[in-house]
């Protein structure tokens, strides 16, 4: 995860809570200063992400938590946004 050109500590940035069957996920406020697209409502979060530090993506977050599943599928979706290089890959 990436601010600028600044490497960011995830553990710093989300709280994980294990559960049985899943993980919660929940996204810790940033900073307003930091947040750069004002185009959207509701921002709670928005990091720029990389590949091999070459491929650069952003992830969106419009929602405090999400829960990842057993089987890797996530909740939320309409709430988390990504764009860029990112957003071209196909999912599996």
């Amino acid at each position: 995860m990436l601010n600028d050109d600044n490497s960011i500590d995830p553990l710093k940035r989300f709280k994980i809570i294990e559960e049985e069957d899943f993980v919660k996920v929940e996204v810790l406020p940033q900073p307003k200063g930091e947040i750069q697209n004002e185009n959207l409502k509701d921002i709670v979060a928005s990091y720029n992400i990389a590949f091999n530090r070459t491929e650069e993506s952003k992830i969106t977050f419009q929602t405090d938590s999400f829960y990842i599943y057993k089987y890797g599928n996530n909740s939320n979706i309409e709430s988390i946004l990504f764009s860029a290089k990112i957003s071209e890959k196909e999912s599996r």
